[in-house]
């Protein structure tokens, strides 16, 4: 029954999966120590890979705390696969530090084990992990020994495909294009012709890096032509509508993938709808601590922009210019899926020349352009770095304020 859940999960059949994955629960739930440690553990973690999907998983959570005792007095597979199982929980109920340490000992042992396929597992966890706290140090060290572990051991090409659109993502989030384009060629050599329907992550972590690098353009019509607005495709839709309407069905489409409001989904879902419509201060300035309290900076960067926009809106612009600076104070923690290293320059500079600071406005986009120009020396030709400059909408309205 484990193994049955993994199968549809990764086959995307979500909702048999989440069934499968609450029956495993449920009897674990009441028979503990039916199983042996390793085993136990092995069927946590199918559990574990639908808890991102469904509307209470802290039901998830309680089981894993239900199973550690029985589980760490176990053999180290046994140890490992649980701290893995509850790392990943943990990442997606939004509590990254916590997430943090158990990866760290998931990590430890997997190397020990020099097993590469559990050296893929953990560092994919630990880079999204990374990203979400904003460590893009981090972050790429992890996709990066991921990647290894994947060739050393041979693995397929979806696999591989993982790997790369990971690297990508993580270079875009550290302002790094040179890496992120090497990565997406790499991506591509591995894809070939193939559409990535089976493999929906990929594709729209592809376009996302595409975008960030200028060498996707956006549409001329209303809304773009991609992929069905369901699952991570919906942040690209997000990304790319040029209407709130379009907007508002790519949130819909993220409520529908990822329902629970306190996972670390439902936090990039309610950041996005704050961005789309601004809340009143003190909703946008508890949205704002309430992410700062779980350590997740890159969403807090864009939170305190919204709240700058919401005491703007309140008539509190010296609350506002204490907002936009604490986001630019972020600068270096971006969150990829929901937004762009660059954003932050601009928005932050129109919300200072709103709340009449004009000469930190402008002191501000000098910052951002200088970002930007020294970014693009990381790419290989003048091509790439006109793409970079100029194919990306963000990028060229920072340079047109030069």
């Amino acid at each position: 029954q484990a193994s049955r859940v993994v199968v549809l999960h990764n086959g995307q059949r979500l909702a048999e999966a989440a069934h499968e994955a609450d029956a495993r629960a449920a009897r674990l739930h009441r028979h503990p120590d039916a199983l042996p440690p390793e085993r136990a553990a092995a069927a946590l973690w199918a559990c574990v890979a639908t808890v991102q999907h469904g509307t209470r998983p802290q039901v998830t959570a309680a089981l894993c705390a239900q199973l550690r005792e029985r589980c760490e007095a176990g053999p180290p597979r046994a140890r490992q696969t649980f701290k893995l199982a509850l790392g990943t929980c943990l990442n997606w109920l939004a509590q990254p530090l916590a997430a943090q340490a158990e990866l760290a000992e998931a990590r430890a042992l997997a190397d020990g084990f020099e097993d590469h396929g559990a050296v893929v597992n953990v560092t994919h966890q630990q880079a999204r992990n990374a990203l979400l706290l904003g460590d893009v140090a981090a972050a790429r060290a992890a996709a990066d020994a991921g990647q290894r572990a994947v060739q050393t051991g041979g693995y397929g090409r979806s696999f591989r495909l993982h790997g790369w659109a990971l690297q990508a993502l993580v270079a875009v989030a550290a302002g790094d294009p040179g890496s992120a384009w090497a990565a997406l060629q790499s991506l591509d050599a591995d894809c070939g012709d193939a559409d990535l329907h089976d493999e929906a992550e990929v594709g729209a972590a592809r376009a996302l890096a595409g975008l960030a690098l200028g060498r996707t353009s956006l549409p001329d019509q209303a809304e773009p032509a991609l992929p069905a607005c369901a699952g991570w495709w919906a942040f690209v839709h997000w990304r790319q509508a040029s209407t709130p309407r379009g907007r508002q069905q790519a949130l819909e489409a993220l409520a529908r993938r990822w329902p629970a409001d306190h996972g670390v989904m439902g936090f990039r879902r309610r950041v996005l709808a704050a961005t789309l419509s601004p809340p009143d201060r003190a909703s946008a300035e508890g949205l704002a601590a309430e992410l700062r309290a779980r350590s997740l900076l890159p969403l807090l960067r864009r939170a305190e922009l919204v709240a700058a926009r919401a005491a703007l809106a309140a008539g509190a612009p010296e609350a506002a210019i204490e907002h936009a600076r604490h986001a630019l104070a972020l600068a270096a923690h971006v969150d990829p899926w929901t937004d762009e290293p660059a954003s932050v320059w601009l928005e932050s500079a129109a919300l200072l020349r709103d709340a009449s600071a004009a000469d930190e406005a402008g002191t501000t986009l000098a910052r951002g352009r200088a970002w930007l120009l020294h970014a693009a020396e990381t790419l290989p030709g003048a091509a790439e770095r006109s793409a970079w400059l100029q194919g990306n909408p963000l990028h060229r309205a920072l340079m047109a304020r030069g």
